[in-house]
Order: C-alpha cells, then structure tokens, then sequence
C-alpha cells in the first residue's frame, strides 16, 4: 500500500472517529438541555401554589374618626395582598404607606390566607396619630413555601396586632410628598390586646385548608 493510500485511510478512520465523537457531544448537550429543562418545569410546578387571600375587615362597631380610619388600614391592607400579584395595586399601596413599612407578604414566599379585623382605635404615641387594633385570625390557613417547594404552616390565631397611622404630610414609599396631610400606615407592632374582644369577632365557619400547586389539581 503507497504512502497516499495509508494517509488517506488514516483520514477517513479519525474523521470517522471525530464525526462519532462530535455526534454523542451533541446528544449529551441535548439530553442534558432536556434534564435541565425538566428539572426547572419540575421546581416551577412545585412553587406554582396561588397567590395569598388575606381579607380584611373591621369587626367591632366604630363610628366617625374611628371608622374612617380603621377603615384606611383595610383598604390599604387589602391592596397589599392585591398587590403581590396587581402591579397597580402595588403602585396605589405604595403610596399609603411609608418608605420604612415592612412587607413580609409582598415577597412572593406565602400561600394560603388569613382573616384580619379591626376592632379599635386608640390615640397613638405622637400628635395626630392613631393605633389600630387588629385581631388576625390564621383561617383557612396561611403558609410559607420553602425553597424546595414545602409548605410550612405559620403558627398564629387570634393574635392581637396594632397599626399606627398618621395624619400626615410625610412622604410615601411611592416617593410623593404632598402639601396637604393624608393617612399614611406608618408601622405594625404585635399588641397585649383583648383576646377575649378577638375570641367575640372570631370569623365562622373557622376552616383549615391546605393550598394546592396547580399541578396538583
């Protein structure tokens, strides 16, 4: 066999080699783009639980001031659990509250729902300032999603919470700083409250129930 022959076979054979070679390169990369991909359809269905349902209301018989602004604070609350899913309502919450208010459920890492209710109001710590008592009932159930897409059930019923309020000019956390004061919720504040006034506004039926992704469905 001449020279030309052999060094034309060598060719061929490691073309041919490289050709399998690039071949299974590209079916790894596939099946590994097919994984990846599952995997990530498989976490998203995990953490595809439905948005929270806290309502809010007021549960005690208010008049005047009292009820105009522990009316306030449901709106503003009820926007806040609109608002983890409504980029308007995230707007409008925005401007009701103050730079400095904390919103756990705006994270996006909650589930399931809660029953808040007003159910009096107290002059505040400053002038032109009001606290607003608050019962906070955990029914049908609220829950926090971990990581893995598990589900841990917060621990509360009954529990007495205070919101401060003012009448104020101070600006918002959507930046506006008005000429003329308005209500602005200031801050939250676990309370000593009245559990027995809690237990008489308590919401019926008092229901558990337990959210579902909706690939669970």
């Amino acid at each position: 066999m001449n020279t030309s022959l052999s060094t034309l076979i060598a060719t061929v054979k490691s073309n041919r080699r490289l050709a399998i070679l690039g071949a299974a390169t590209i079916l790894a990369l596939a099946l590994a783009a097919v994984l990846k991909s599952t995997n990530s359809e498989d976490a998203t269905s995990r953490l595809s639980y439905p948005p929270p349902s806290d309502r809010w209301d007021i549960g005690t018989p208010l008049e005047g001031q009292d009820l105009e602004i522990a009316q306030f604070v449901v709106d503003t609350l009820n926007l806040e659990t609109q608002a983890v899913v409504d980029p308007n309502a995230r707007a409008e919450w925005n401007k009701r509250v103050a730079p400095d208010y904390s919103s756990d459920l705006l994270s996006g890492r909650y589930t399931g729902g809660m029953i808040g209710r007003m159910v009096r109001v107290q002059d505040g710590p400053q002038h032109s300032s009001f606290t607003v008592e608050a019962c906070e009932y955990n029914t049908p159930g609220k829950y926090f999603i971990e990581e893995n897409g598990s589900l841990n059930a917060l621990d509360f019923d009954r529990t007495p919470f205070n919101y401060l309020v003012a009448w104020t000019t101070a600006e918002s956390a959507s930046g506006e700083h008005p000429d003329n004061p308005r209500w602005l919720l200031w801050a939250t504040a676990l309370s000593g409250g009245d559990l027995k006034l809690c237990n008489s506004v308590r919401p019926t039926p008092y229901l558990r129930i337990v959210p579902t992704t909706s690939a669970g469905k």
